[in-house]
């Protein structure tokens, strides 16, 4: 990619959500999630490429030092104000949480709420998810 293209101007061009193959058609499925799944493993049972997303997600957590919150407040700064909906979709299944997730990040891209990482402009909502796995799979 050349530098002079964002990586934001192609993400939101290609309809944003791709990066490191996080989000996709995939998250959009169901996942058969049972009524007492928690909002951070429904969130983490939506990412594709768990490999990438956990090499990712080590390296945002390193940059929020010795002492990275927990997967439970990672998921609650994801869902933002609307946490108590997410928890909603998260216990119903389907794709509706995953629409919520695809939603935060394409917001995430347009206000600018993009965060570095190895050189990548990525937005908050993609690192949080990434670092929810990081922490899974732990």
């Amino acid at each position: 990619m050349s530098r002079g293209i964002a990586r934001r101007t192609v993400l939101k061009a290609a309809g944003g959500g791709v990066a490191f193959g996080l989000l996709g058609p995939s998250l959009l499925g169901s996942t058969g999630c049972a009524p007492d799944v928690s909002l951070v493993d429904a969130c983490v049972a939506r990412v594709r490429e768990v490999d990438a997303a956990r090499i990712v997600g080590d390296a945002y957590l390193r940059t929020l030092g010795p002492e990275p919150p927990s997967a439970e407040t990672l998921a609650a700064e994801m869902a933002g104000e609307e946490g108590a909906e997410w928890r909603r979709l998260a216990a119903a299944g389907g794709s509706g949480l995953g629409e919520a997730i695809l939603a935060r990040h394409a917001a995430d891209l347009e206000q600018g709420r993009l965060l570095e990482v190895w050189g990548w402009q990525l937005s908050a909502t993609e690192l949080r998810l990434a670092a929810l796995v990081a922490l899974r799979e732990s």
